[in-house]
């Protein structure tokens, strides 16, 4: 027992002379801060170096900086510091061996798509239960490539008091790496706010996880194109085409609706299904068998005229009919903006953000081959260049979703810096200096759009016109005097958007 005990004080004694002093706060940082002058300001000085990554996982401590520490204190810091760097590396560091750990092309998306669909958070959406189950069905096939926790995922089977079909909303989302299977999700979480929908927050809400498959259906569908295609009444012996893909291009095909109604469905109030279609050309279409394909409403368009003057089959789908086919924003969706008002205001900001040296880490996608383990702990890569791509493009449906956007690099840098990192707090720094701005904006914006509403009372509030003649400019030097005073300050205030 002696002897133990002394091979324990000799390791000890080893680690302490091995390791640096280190009085400061601990950080959590994988990667070493870098150190860099700026124009008129002194270097941002580099945190005392930390424990290299292995020995820290190993639950090796640094040594006090002076003082003899008891035997009793010694024996418990070890515990204690183990428990730390547990909490501060996740199991999703382990990446499995032959999984390639990028994150999959949809999570990059910078253009609006119609589908397969895509989260945002404060989406209106129609959950339907026929094709979640279908989904789900897909989700278990060995080469679909779903994770586990996605096929174990049936809300349905819940005792929730179901609708056929619900209209729900996004209220959270949040991008996970499962641990087993080092899979990217989207775990969503949905309040239900069809007439009749229970008050108890245990019935109300529930979760989703959704992933990307290669031919699955989709359940989850935008209330904007469900009402759209119930609006076209579309009737037995019309003609219409579909999208689908061929040698990974979209394209269009022709057909006609032979009946209306899924015997196979089996449930009369849901549109899943609910249109059976024969192809003029069927082998043209991927997976096209001769007879009839069942389609939703919302995934077919009408075809006017006669046949002659129909586009041929085969036609691949253009940026002006995605431009077209796109989300529509709504009134709110961008507070009493329209989509192009808001852009013409923000971008010039985010274009000075951007450039501002905060910025740096945070204006490119980080440099994998410099931080190669940077995918295995950040499950949704976000950067200032995508978010300005998406604004541009029209890929956010609504206000929030901008907003999450912004946050999640905060929460990235967070997860791989640690959150006492020079870069997390710069970070927080530029997202809520571009928050604030923005809310400022919008506050102008309501003054100016009152007066104006005032005056001419004939103005409709959310029309592009009055958007025209309100002007909401900012002094693009308050952006710097911003980001560089909440610098000095070393404080991040809460801004509500």
């Amino acid at each position: 027992m002696d002897d133990e005990i002394e091979r324990i004080k000799q390791e000890d004694l080893e680690e302490a002379n091995e390791l640096p002093a280190n009085d400061d706060e601990p950080s959590t940082s994988r990667r070493p801060p870098p150190t860099r002058a700026r124009a008129g300001k002194a270097s941002i000085e580099a945190p005392p170096p930390r424990v290299p990554n292995g020995s820290a996982r190993r639950g090796k401590r640094p040594a006090k900086a002076a003082g003899v520490v008891g035997e009793a204190t010694r024996r418990k810091a070890p515990a204690k510091k183990i428990k730390l760097e547990l909490e501060n590396l996740p199991a999703t560091a382990i990446v499995p061996k032959g999984v390639d750990p990028t994150p999959p092309k949809w999570l990059s998306e910078v253009l609006p798509r119609r589908t397969p669909y895509y989260p945002q958070i404060d989406d209106l959406l129609y959950y339907f239960i026929e094709a979640h189950k279908s989904f789900n069905s897909a989700a278990h096939s060995e080469d679909s490539g779903a994770d586990r926790a996605v096929h174990a995922n049936r809300p349905w089977e819940l005792p929730l008091d179901w609708n056929t079909v619900e209209l729900v909303k996004v209220t959270e989302l949040e991008i996970i790496i499962t641990k087993q299977q080092f899979k990217r999700i989207a775990k969503i979480t949905v309040e239900r706010i069809s007439d009749g929908a229970p008050t108890d927050p245990k019935k109300r809400f529930f979760k989703i996880l959704l992933q990307e498959i290669p031919d699955a259906e989709d359940f989850l569908i935008l209330k904007q194109f469900v009402d759209q295609s119930r609006a076209l009444h579309l009737t037995a012996g019309q003609r219409v085409r579909t999208l689908f893909n061929e040698a990974d291009k979209w394209k269009w095909f022709n057909g006609e609706i032979k009946q209306i109604g899924n015997p196979a469905v089996n449930v009369a109030e849901s549109d899943f299904h609910s249109l059976g279609i024969r192809w003029d050309e069927s082998e043209h279409v991927a997976g096209g068998e001769e007879g009839v394909e069942w389609l939703s409403p919302w995934e077919v368009s009408p075809l006017g005229g006669d046949r002659g003057e129909e586009p041929r089959d085969g036609i691949e789908f253009t940026s002006e009919e995605l431009l077209e086919m796109a989300y529509k924003p709504e009134p709110g969706d961008w507070d009493c903006f329209s989509l192009e008002a808001f852009r013409q205001r923000v971008l010039p900001l985010l274009s000075e953000i951007t450039e501002n040296s905060h910025a740096e880490f945070f204006a490119a996608p980080v440099d994998t081959e410099q931080f190669h383990d940077y995918f295995h702990y950040v499950a949704a890569p976000v950067d200032l260049m995508m978010i300005r791509s998406r604004l541009e493009n029209g890929f956010y449906r609504h206000r929030s979703a901008l907003r999450h956007d912004v946050e999640q690099i905060v929460k990235n840098s967070a997860t791989y810096n640690g959150p006492l990192h020079v870069a997390t707090k710069e970070a927080n720094i530029i997202a809520s200096v571009f928050l604030e701005l923005i809310g400022y904006v919008q506050q102008l914006f309501h003054i100016r759009c009152l007066q104006t509403v005032h005056t001419n009372p004939l103005r409709q509030r959310f029309s592009d016109t009055l958007d025209s003649h309100v002007e909401c400019e900012i002094d693009t030097h308050k952006v710097t005097d911003r980001v560089n005073k909440l610098c000095e300050w070393k404080l991040v205030p809460v801004v509500m958007m």
